[in-house]
């Protein structure tokens, strides 16, 4: 049963009935599956396999069970403590004005600030963490496994990513009833008749 693998839960009541099977999921997921933080990325988030995987995360994203879903996104986020970013910026600043006789502004050491983190955060750990989320379609719950509200949302936004092929769809079909517009094809309708 999942609520026995779940630590925290935060339940959502979906607004519509949610009509995707466990296939569709996964091929939506896939395009967003896990990838670790490249070495200027603070943090990513992504889609990794919920019911174990190999050490790649190349597992199935969606472990499906009549109409109960279960998912897991995955955060990394590189560890750069805030104190030794301000370290390193006083021993710089202090560097500055010792050899050039002048005090550093406020603008050169928010400009050193960014220099020295992104220097450091190439070297920073990684920290990641599992987030699983269970659909129950039936039902019309999301359960998300998360005491935190800022964790929910960000899974939930994620899952909530834009449908680039919908997009696409919806912009030729706008681009079509336009051209047919002016090219005479079909008429307008006052408003005033539609909402009558």
């Amino acid at each position: 049963m999942v609520t026995g693998m779940l630590k925290n839960a935060r339940l959502f009541q979906l607004r519509e009935p949610f009509a995707w099977t466990g296939a569709t999921l996964e091929e939506r997921l896939s395009a967003r599956r896990f990838r670790p933080c490249g070495p200027l990325e603070a943090a990513t988030l992504g889609w990794s396999a919920p019911a174990g995987s190999g050490a790649q995360g190349d597992g199935a994203l969606v472990h499906s069970v009549d109409q109960c879903l279960l998912i897991c996104a995955r955060r990394q986020e590189r560890l750069l403590p805030a104190t030794v970013v301000a370290e390193a910026l006083d021993e710089r600043v202090a560097e500055i004005e010792g050899s050039e006789a002048r005090t550093v502004g406020r603008a050169e050491r928010r400009r050193l600030r960014e220099e020295i983190t992104l220097d450091l955060l190439p070297r920073a750990f990684t920290r990641s963490r599992r987030i699983l989320a269970y659909i129950d379609a039936r039902t019309g719950w999301l359960v998300v496994d998360t005491a935190s509200e800022k964790v929910a949302e960000e899974l939930l936004s994620s899952l909530d990513h834009p449908d680039t092929e919908i997009d696409q769809v919806w912009a030729k079909e706008v681009e079509s009833r336009l051209r047919a517009y002016r090219e005479g094809k079909q008429k307008s309708v006052p408003i005033d008749s539609i909402l009558s």
